[in-house]
């Protein structure tokens, strides 16, 4: 077993849903646990937390009332589920940018009384919302899951963006789920590779893949972790080699300890956001509050308006599912459709045409 010199946070996030990311927290955690690693799992899916639903657990308090009730964090976590600690989030880390600082001082103490873990892993939400930014942005390294269709890579692509944009320092490890065969999962993680390297300037690298296996979804209707109930399957074998692949990649250069990593959350989670510059277009007159200098849209405190402040950001995504999903029909029943090919000069051409237009 490696040494990891404190608490290693990881975020495991998805641009887009339904692409296996709570499943592979809740098992990755476990085959970790495995190695011989203390490791605690931290439902950060604020809008669906699963991880109760895909274990069995039965939640009566949480986070939120450690934050804001009469309880602790030793109080609401789980503790030994199949090898595992378990803290259940909830809506308390949304309310996290409002808390004065003494409850803040109060949280940075509780959360310095569980640094004996190894790895802390976060399921945090899909999609670019205030908090799943913000906990990318404290975590030492992010976990992305993507599966091997246009969408998921889109969505995954506007993550990245943001996470680059706001000066992201952390390592980002992509892990390519319900794939076909490894072969295929390699070529899909090139392209968005390639992609992620000249559009936005930032490295990328492939953790690991989680081929498609039936074995999974009969381990969620039972709600058993798929290692536990089927070890030896072939998803099983994917998790392991990446929790191994993990464990022997060096931390990165944040300091360890969750006391310093819930700092760094808050900071984040209570900070404008850069969403960038030259997509944003003239603000209109009810963003100009929310305006920084230089026509950036800024995101403040937890109250996100997506339709008006990730205006810009949603609408370049819908460019760039434009310009990866060409598939064009050739007329007549029982046709068969091109392949889809990545166009992303179609797509810069497009925003630059925009942009223009847009400006005064």
């Amino acid at each position: 077993m490696a040494e990891t010199n404190g608490t290693r946070t990881i975020a495991v996030t998805s641009g887009k849903g339904g692409v296996g990311k709570t499943t592979l927290s809740v098992n990755l955690a476990l085959a970790l646990a495995e190695e011989g690693y203390r490791s605690c799992l931290f439902d950060a899916d604020l809008g669906l937390a699963n991880v109760n639903v895909l274990l069995g657990l039965d939640v009566a308090r949480t986070l939120e009332d450690a934050l804001f009730g009469e309880t602790t964090l030793q109080d609401i976590r789980f503790r030994d589920v199949h090898g595992i600690d378990i803290i259940p989030g909830s809506s308390g880390a949304r309310r996290m940018a409002d808390l004065d600082p003494e409850q803040v001082s109060a949280l940075l103490s509780s959360f310095g009384d569980l640094d004996g873990y190894d790895f802390f892993i976060m399921d945090t939400s899909a999609g670019i919302a205030r908090n799943v930014v913000a906990f990318c942005l404290a975590a030492h390294d992010v976990i992305l899951v993507v599966a091997p269709e246009p969408a998921s890579m889109t969505d995954a692509y506007a993550l990245l963006k943001i996470l680059h944009l706001n000066d992201f320092q952390g390592r980002v490890e992509v892990v390519v789920s319900r794939c076909r065969s490894i072969a295929a999962a390699k070529t899909f993680f090139d392209r968005f590779r390639v992609t992620v390297r000249e559009h936005l300037n930032l490295k990328v690298v492939l953790l690991g893949v989680v081929v498609q296996d039936d074995r999974v979804q009969d381990a969620v209707r039972r709600r058993q972790p798929v290692l536990r109930i089927h070890p030896r399957t072939n998803a099983s074998r994917c998790i392991r080699h990446l929790a191994k692949a993990l464990v022997q990649r060096p931390v990165s250069g944040k300091s360890p300890g969750l006391s310093p990593f819930w700092e760094r959350f808050i900071r984040f989670v209570k900070a404008p956001l850069n969403l960038g510059e030259e997509e944003a277009g003239p603000p209109q007159p009810e963003q100009e509050a929310a305006t920084a200098p230089g026509g950036r849209p800024r995101i403040h405190g937890s109250g996100i308006d997506l339709s008006v402040q990730l205006n810009a950001v949603t609408h370049e995504l819908s460019l760039i599912r434009e310009a990866l999903v060409k598939m064009s029909s050739n007329g007549g029943e029982g046709r068969k459709h091109e392949p889809i090919r990545l166009d992303f000069d179609a797509f810069l051409e497009q925003r630059s045409a925009i942009t223009k237009r847009n400006r005064p």
